[in-house]
């Protein structure tokens, strides 16, 4: 028994002093002294047992500032006890068992064991102190203090006094304010540590934010430290610019990181620096992974840093300062002149005193895009729908009409653009301002300009103003010459300026400058000025330079100053036109010829002749007559080709007809020239005197004929060198002078046949002579001179047709007479034509054309056929012609009489091929009756009347020889009608048997062979009977006929068929019987 006693106290001693052990692992771990509302019931004190064993409350009592109050436990079941590692809350009954508020019931976990404390407890109805300490104490059953703690009202309302290590000291370094609202009741407190727990606590810009940039290194500072229990490995660190804004680091967003092994309590901490690439808000990264974290909300911290823009990366590029009611405003425009997008958030905009922030969100502009800024979206009804329209989040400021500034920041308040303007610069109501190059001098008045637009402004739009991005042009303002009326030989000075009027700057281009007198005649540009350029000339900016040279030619015309620039986009300011005059020399144009005295009606003119080797401009020439009046030619650009003409008249109605080419100048005003004597005096542009004359009538007189210069080389006042013109016309205005000398003039002044009244027969030579003479002022030498006969008559000097060569050199005056002894070969009109091959100024009198007639054949055509007795009304009188000759006739100059007169049969070419016809008749009548074949005339001179008894026919050639003739009596045939035909063409004409009355129906063949005419080849059978008696069926029957040859040609073989018929049977179908062959 008194061992079992023994034991008992024993345990009871054991167990006493577990439990006074135990007791000690109680701790005060949270104080919720300022709950949400005004309720104390809301108020809370939680315990906890560190220990690794039950812990007994019976007995312990609540101390807070000073009151005390034992603990009761809501269920007491399972007795007043706390678990190992178990919470404990004590809070007042009008929570636990009154069920006034509900405020934790969600959150307090079934295991909590609650405690009770009487109601009020809390310093009655207002509970613990809110906003000085509370003192806490828990005491033990014994009075010993258990745990201890001062609160520190330091936090919002809801937020309770949290122990950070429940097995840590009572001090207030193990104590801070909950993480979450309404604290964690019966649970782990939010600032206790976990088991494994890093904590990335440190985060923070260590570079001085002003000095942060744009392509600029910033230095970072980041530290971790293990708030858990435990040691942690492998913690990885890692540190990066979520440049996607996705809150994730991704492998190439990832600039640092670092594994790392931390101990509890213990941290490491990194400086690094890192590059941002991109102006504007980055969102920076730090984290602390660790695999056996039991808190990764506190892994992780951001930095926002914000990173200033490039200056100028955005241009002011537009505004409206003026505008009018109703149409949305003043407004801004903004150009992103960069490569890169601008997020626009944070952006400010300014005038001379205030600023503002236009968004505080994302507002995305991408390269070259148009932002307009405005406060009212009233803007956007009038102006159109912009893609990238702002409303500004704060009013922008209001812009002035006289002057102002715009400034535009970014987020970091850099100036990115500004200018300063005023009115001076453009001023229209609603008309905006534009930029013309965004790139440069945003304060520069030559940058701005009013808008061009058909809506007075392009917001959102490129401006109507914009300059292209290459673009030289020259300014007119400073291009100049000094002076620009010359002579030649004088020192030209012009003093020129550029100007880049493009956006981009321009290195390497050339400027070339020439002259010209027609801008329309490229052939005619000469080079005075060439230089490349290899200085930079930024945009608006001017080049100077200048050029001094000696002109040695003259006229009126042109500077054509050219920019070369291979890149330039609007080549068409390139071009430079700058008008200039330069004297001509005297004499090198001059008067040439003048009608002073025209035909009634017609107008006076003079005429120019520039023997010069240029052109000649006659633009601002001027001349005079013996008064000082001076008289404008033309105003207009007026060319007088080298050795050409021009004709100065006082009208269009000059009489004459001027050659294609040649100008017409009518002066506004021309004076009335006398006819006694009277001078006209020429000018130049310069007013340089050109040319003088000074005539006379007596020099020469005609009405409607011209005064021509004979040498332009002399003086013109000299009455020698003027004569009236030989002209038909009675002048040569436009042309060469009929007059005039030429330089090198070889003529063909004479030719023909020595004995001009022989003509000669075919197969025989002929003797011609040519006169050549040189009526110009130089020798000619080696001149060819060509001489032939026209055989194909085409008036032109064939190589086959050439029969004399020569070659000529012959001087100034001198004349040379060639005898060259031709074979003529052809009968009739042979046209000679001898022409000098010299390359003179004249060709038109180095060819002279003769004929030399060629005697026909006698009897080469016939009288074949003659009506001299016709009917009344039946075309009268007629004789037909039969060419019985191998070769064509030409029946020009030929004659056909009778006995007492002979007319001309026609005096232009009548070609009569060989066995050909030709009818000749004195009235076109004869056609109503006969049906004429081949070549019928008409001669105009009537044919001599043929007599009825008797009369004579000649027909005689271009020479006069007879080729045929007869005379016939009535004897021959006489008949009213009827013609008498030719029966041998080739038989003597006078015979009367070769003649007969013609036996055709209507009379006559006039065009035809004649009815009589006798064929060339032509057998008869005359006559043919039976000789044979009797005759018998199948016997031979002899025949006898006689044939007869009525042709004019011998036949040696012919055969003769023989057949019969029966009398039944037609012609065609006779049998052949026999055929004879004679020769």
């Amino acid at each position: 028994m008194i061992k079992k006693i023994y034991q008992a106290r024993l345990i009871l001693l054991c167990l006493f002093l577990s439990s006074a052990t135990t007791a000690q692992t109680i701790t005060i771990n949270e104080v919720m002294f300022d709950a949400v509302g005004i309720d104390d019931y809301d108020e809370f004190i939680e315990l906890y047992n560190t220990g690794d064993s039950t812990a007994a409350l019976n007995g312990m009592k609540l101390s807070v500032n000073g009151v005390t109050s034992g603990l009761e436990a809501v269920d007491s079941t399972d007795g007043f006890r706390l678990h190992s590692h178990a919470f404990a809350l004590i809070m007042e009954k009008d929570y636990l068992l009154n069920h006034k508020s509900k405020t934790y019931d969600a959150l307090i976990p079934d295991t909590t064991l609650l405690v009770i404390i009487p109601a009020n407890f809390y310093n009655g109805t207002s509970g613990m102190n809110n906003s000085s300490p509370n003192d806490i104490l828990l005491i033990s059953p014994e009075g010993d203090t258990l745990s201890s703690v001062v609160t520190t009202p330091d936090q919002s309302s809801g937020f309770s006094d949290e122990r950070i290590y429940p097995d840590g000291s009572d001090l207030s370094e193990n104590w801070g304010n909950s993480r979450v609202l309404y604290g964690t009741p019966g649970f782990r407190n939010s600032i206790s540590p976990l088991p494994f727990d890093m904590s990335l606590s440190v985060f923070r810009l260590i570079t001085d934010p002003s000095l942060v940039d744009f392509g600029k290194s910033i230095e970072l500072s980041l530290t971790v430290k293990n708030i858990g229990i435990n040691i942690c490995d492998s913690v990885l660190i890692r540190l990066g610019d979520d440049s996607d804004n996705d809150g994730v680091l991704d492998g190439s967003e990832i600039t640092f990181s670092s594994i790392e092994s931390i101990n509890p309590r213990d941290s490491v901490t990194f400086q690094r620096a890192i590059t941002l690439s991109q102006p504007g808000v980055h969102r920076l990264i730090a984290e602390a992974d660790c695999s056996l974290d039991n808190d990764l909300g506190n892994n992780r911290r951001t930095l926002d840093p914000r990173i200033p823009f490039p200056l100028h990366c955005l241009a002011i590029n537009e505004f409206m300062y003026c505008p009018s009611s109703g149409t949305g405003g003043e407004w801004v425009e903004l150009l992103n002149v960069s490569a890169d997008t601008v997020n626009l958030r944070y952006w400010m905009l300014s005038d001379n005193s205030t600023t503002v922030i236009l968004t505080k969100t994302d507002f995305i502009l991408p390269p070259d895009e148009f932002a307009v800024v405005a406060n009212d979206s009233l803007f956007l009804r009038f102006w159109g729908n912009q893609p990238f329209f702002l409303k500004s989040c704060e009013p922008i400021p209001a812009l002035n009409n006289t002057t102002d500034s715009i400034i535009i920041k970014d987020l970091c308040g850099r100036r990115i653009d500004a200018l300063g303007y005023s009115k001076t610069w453009g001023y229209w109501t609603n008309v905006s301002l534009e930029r013309k190059n965004p790139l440069i001098l945003s304060s520069s008045p030559l940058n701005w300009t009013l808008s061009r637009s058909a809506e007075d402004a392009t917001p959102g739009q490129p401006n109507s103003n914009l300059l292209e991005n290459f673009d030289l042009q020259w300014d007119t303002l400073r291009t100049a010459l000094k002076p620009n009326r010359l002579l030649s030989g004088d020192l030209l000075r012009l003093s020129f300026c550029l100007e880049n009027n493009g956006i981009q700057t321009v290195t390497g281009y050339n400027v070339e400058i020439d002259y010209t007198a027609d801008l329309n005649s490229p052939a005619y540009f000469f080079p005075l000025f060439e230089k490349i350029y290899s200085d930079s000339l930024r945009s608006l900016g001017k080049m100077l330079d200048s050029l001094a040279i000696s002109l040695s030619f003259a006229g009126s015309g042109f500077l054509r100053c050219r920019i070369l620039f291979d890149d330039d986009s609007v080549p068409d300011n390139n071009l430079l036109i700058l008008p200039i005059y330069i004297g001509y020399t005297e004499k090198s144009v001059v008067i040439n010829e003048i009608m002073y005295q025209p035909a009634s009606g017609k107008s006076e003119w003079f005429e120019l002749f520039n023997w010069s080797d240029s052109p000649v401009n006659l633009k601002e020439w001027s001349f005079k007559r013996s008064t000082t009046m001076i008289y404008v030619m033309t105003d207009s650009a007026v060319f007088i080709a080298p050795n050409s003409f021009a004709v100065i008249t006082a009208s269009e109605n000059l009489g004459f007809d001027i050659p294609a080419g040649i100008p017409i100048v009518i002066p506004k005003k021309f004076p009335s020239l006398t006819n006694t004597a009277d001078s006209v005096v020429i000018f130049d542009a310069v007013e340089h005197r050109i040319d003088a004359l000074r005539y006379s009538s007596e020099w020469g007189s005609r009405t409607g004929v011209s005064l021509e210069r004979i040498d332009h080389l002399l003086e013109g006042d000299i009455s020698a060198n003027w004569a009236l013109s030989q002209s038909s016309t009675g002048g040569t205005p436009g042309r060469r002078n009929s007059v005039a000398i030429k330089d090198y003039d070889l003529a063909v002044s004479g030719a023909g046949m020595l004995d001009d009244t022989a003509c000669p027969k075919p197969g025989s030579t002929a003797d011609l002579y040519i006169n050549i003479k040189n009526i110009g002022r130089e020798t000619i030498n080696d001149a060819e001179f060509y001489l032939g006969i026209d055989n194909n008559r085409d008036s032109v000097l064939q190589e086959n047709e050439v029969l004399y060569v020569d070659v000529l050199t012959v001087g100034p005056g001198d004349s040379v007479v060639l005898y060259p002894r031709i074979l003529v070969v052809k009968s009739g009109k042979n046209l000679i034509i001898g022409s000098v091959v010299s390359g003179d100024d004249d060709n038109e009198n180095n060819t002279k054309y003769f004929l030399l007639n060629v005697l026909y054949p006698t009897g080469c055509m016939v009288i074949n056929e003659f009506m001299y007795v016709p009917k009344t009304d039946f075309g009268g009188e007629w004789i037909e012609l039969l060419n019985i000759s191998e070769d064509t006739v030409n029946l020009a100059n030929w004659r056909i009489g009778d006995n007492s007169s002979r007319v001309a049969i026609s005096a232009t070419d009548i070609m009569v091929p060989p066995s050909e016809y030709v009818l000749l008749s004195s009235t076109e009548s004869i056609t109503n009756y006969w049906e004429i074949n081949g070549i019928y005339v008409h001669c105009k001179n009537s044919l001599p009347t043929l007599n009825n008894t008797e009369d004579s026919i000649v027909v005689r050639d271009l020479c006069g020889q007879v080729i045929d003739s007869l005379k016939y009596s009535s004897n021959w045939g006489y008949q009213q009608g009827v013609s008498l035909e030719r029966i041998d063409p080739n038989r003597d004409s006078n015979v009367s048997g070769n003649w007969a009355m013609s036996q055709n129906s209507v009379g006559g063949t006039p065009g035809y062979m004649n009815s009589r005419m006798v064929k060339t080849h032509d057998l008869s059978i005359d006559t043919i009977y039976v000789v044979s008696e009797d005759m018998v069926h199948d016997e031979p029957v002899e025949f006898e006929f006689v044939v007869g040859n009525n042709g004019c040609a011998d036949i040696g073989a012919y055969s003769i068929h023989l057949g019969v018929k029966p009398m039944t049977q037609e012609m065609n179908e006779t049998a052949i019987i026999d055929t004879l062959l004679y020769f």
